[in-house]
């Protein structure tokens, strides 16, 4: 159960830092 919760949390970060990148890129 708590395996599915931290393969979510750390998509989410993934998803997070590469909005991130991205921003960084565009400016």
């Amino acid at each position: 159960m708590w395996n599915s919760y931290a393969f979510v949390h750390y998509a989410t970060m993934e998803e997070a830092r590469r909005a991130l990148d991205q921003s960084n890129g565009a400016m």
